[in-house]
C-alpha cells in the first residue's frame, strides 16, 4: 500500500468492533462476549446448523472475522511502513466511564486513525519492542507537537482525543 501512495500520501483506517468488545464476534455474539465464552468449534458448529458454506475456522466464514484486536493492529503497524498520526480510540457509549488503558480491549466501539508514511520504511524498533501507547490529550496540545516518530508537525485537520506517544527506550 505504502508504494501506491505519493511520499505526502495518507491512509485513513476505521474498523470496529474490535474482537475483545461485547459483539466483536458478529454473527457469533449472541449475547456479549460469547463469542471468547465458547470455544471456536462450538460456535462453528452452531453456525453450521443454519449456514452451508463449509466453514470450519472464523476466518473463513464469508466476508471473515479476523478477529482483530487493538494491540494486534498496533503491532502490524509497527511492522509496516507507516506511522499512526492520529489515534483515536472510540469508547462504547455505555461504558464510557470505564475506557482506560487497562480496559480498552473491552470497551472500546471503533478503532480510527490516519496513518502516514515513516521516513525510512524499515521503523527501527528493537525485536520484541512493538508497542503503541495511545494517550488522551486535548485537540490543541496534540496540533502544537510534532509527531514524536517522524520529527514532523502532526496533521491539524483531523483533531484527535488521543496521541500516539512512543516510550522512551524505543525512540
Amino acid at each position: 500500500m505504502s508504494m501506491l501512495l505519493q511520499p505526502t500520501g495518507e491512509v485513513i483506517v476505521s474498523f470496529g468492533p474490535t474482537w475483545y468488545h461485547p459483539l466483536g464476534g458478529h454473527l457469533f455474539s449472541v449475547f456479549p462476549w460469547a463469542h471468547l465464552i465458547f470455544s471456536e468449534e462450538a460456535l462453528i458448529r452452531w453456525r453450521s446448523a443454519f449456514k452451508t458454506d463449509g466453514a470450519t475456522r472464523f476466518s473463513e466464514v464469508a466476508g471473515g472475522l479476523n478477529q482483530m484486536t487493538i494491540k494486534k493492529f498496533e503491532e502490524l503497524i509497527e511492522g509496516s511502513a507507516f506511522h499512526v498520526a492520529t489515534p483515536e480510540l472510540v469508547p462504547i457509549k455505555k461504558l464510557r466511564r470505564f475506557h482506560s488503558r487497562l480496559t480498552r480491549e473491552f470497551t472500546t466501539a471503533i478503532v480510527r486513525c490516519q496513518l502516514i508514511k515513516r521516513k525510512s520504511t524499515r521503523p527501527n524498533i528493537p525485536e520484541g519492542k512493538a508497542v503503541v501507547e495511545w494517550t488522551q490529550c486535548s485537540s490543541a496540545a496534540f496540533a502544537e507537537q510534532a509527531c514524536r516518530q517522524c520529527e514532523e508537525e502532526p496533521p491539524t485537520s483531523t483533531p484527535s482525543r488521543f496521541h500516539n506517544e512512543r516510550p522512551s527506550e524505543l525512540q
